[in-house]
């Protein structure tokens, strides 16, 4: 099994789909690089999505059939320093 990709993404628009069959949002994303993908069924994530720090600036996983695994907010570049005690 392959793993899923990892992107850097910001959030442009959001469409609600139809629930899961167990009764869980899912949504159709749209990225600033002009692709869109799903939420997968049944993803915790989902409940969050609608919240500010979703909107902007996000680190994406997508599956081999580009469905999103996985989202939450970016953390920041490698090699930022805000917030170190140094």
């Amino acid at each position: 099994m392959r793993a899923p990709t990892y992107h850097a993404v910001r959030v442009t628009g959001l469409r609600q789909l139809n629930n899961s069959v167990n009764g869980n949002p899912r949504y159709n994303v749209t990225f600033d690089n002009g692709t869109n993908a799903n939420t997968a069924s049944d993803a915790s994530f989902c409940y969050g999505i609608e919240n500010r720090e979703m909107r902007g600036d996000v680190d994406v996983w997508l599956t081999r059939r580009g469905t999103i695994e996985h989202m939450e907010p970016c953390k920041g570049v490698k090699g930022d320093t805000e917030g170190d005690a140094s």
